[in-house]
């Protein structure tokens, strides 16, 4: 789900895209990320980390549908047909050059 990124699924990590807080049931909260479909999405293990320690952010507007945006503040869409850059900035990189994401 991380643009461009060609890591298979199957050998990736399921990440959900708002993270699961352990601590809620304790604590009476209503899980502000629950694992399910609309919320979680395969990562290889390199973007997953890139996600998890604040590099790169992400939404899921709609289930399969990904919305990055990278340290540098360029915006990405990733869906089933592929990754679009939706920067409205001229001089936006392609995907994959601020993630040096070749597998």
């Amino acid at each position: 789900m991380f643009p461009r990124c060609s890591h298979p699924a199957s050998r990736s990590d399921i990440d959900h895209t708002i993270p699961f807080d352990h601590t809620v049931a304790a604590d009476g909260r209503p899980q502000p990320g629950p694992t399910i479909t609309s919320n979680l999405g395969a990562l290889c293990r390199r973007h997953h980390r890139l996600k998890t320690h604040g590099r790169w952010c992400v939404t899921q507007p709609t289930s399969g549908v990904f919305e990055w945006t990278s340290p540098h503040g360029h915006t990405y869409r990733r869906d089933p047909t592929g990754t679009t850059c939706t920067d409205t900035a001229p001089d936006a990189p392609p995907p994959g050059i601020e993630s040096n994401s070749r597998h």
